[in-house]
């Protein structure tokens, strides 16, 4: 695939993945007044967020499909129709990082200083502009431990047909599932003090 394909296809999924940690990571304190009086359902603070960033790539991925078509004449192979699925993989990574930093800002505030430095740096340790079969087979599995590289091979699977190596799929799927747990495991145990530290 053309190298400005590639990049914007691993963007998508970066912009995603940064505006969901940004955003819903934040959402609580943002959301003092209802967190601290009413009991509600407090997943659905940072669940709210996936509205709002599905609606940015939406707007992105038609930018991507117009200078795909219009500039390089490329049309999505048929593995276009396994999009979906990987962009429900996306949506639960970002949801189980962003809860898992909603809970740790109600609880330690510093946290919030640290999401704009880890949404600069993190793309440097994702595979957005460059692919992951080019480095070292140790680097491949080093970067495979990142979920995101298995969500970006993914879309460059589903865009333009580029190949996946099952290991690093497999390696990103497992890794994609200790996030969730443990973002799962940390909020549960703290969600009963929130009304209190927020």
């Amino acid at each position: 695939a053309p190298y400005p394909l590639m990049v914007f296809s691993g963007m998508l999924v970066w912009q995603f993945f940064a505006d969901m940690l940004t955003f819903g990571s934040n959402c609580s304190l943002a959301n003092q007044q209802l967190v601290s009086k009413v009991y509600f359902p407090r997943l659905l603070l940072p669940a709210s967020r996936v509205l709002c960033s599905l609606v940015d790539f939406c707007i992105a991925f038609t930018f991507y499909i117009i200078l795909s078509l219009a500039r390089y004449h490329l049309v999505p192979p048929i593995n276009f129709f396994l999009l979906p699925i990987f962009l429900l993989w996306l949506i639960v990574i970002a949801f189980s990082v962003s809860l898992l930093f909603a809970s740790l800002i109600v609880c330690y505030r510093d946290f919030r200083h640290v999401i704009p430095f880890a949404t600069q740096l993190g793309i440097y340790i994702t595979p957005v502009g460059f692919n992951v079969s080019l480095a070292p087979k140790y680097v491949q599995y080093i970067l495979a431990c990142n979920p995101l590289t298995g969500v970006i091979g993914g879309f460059r699977y589903a865009l333009f047909g580029e190949a996946i190596s099952s290991t690093i799929f497999i390696i990103s799927l497992g890794m994609t599932a200790v996030c969730i747990m443990i973002s799962i495991i940390y909020f549960k145990s703290v969600e009963g003090t929130f009304a209190d530290k927020i």
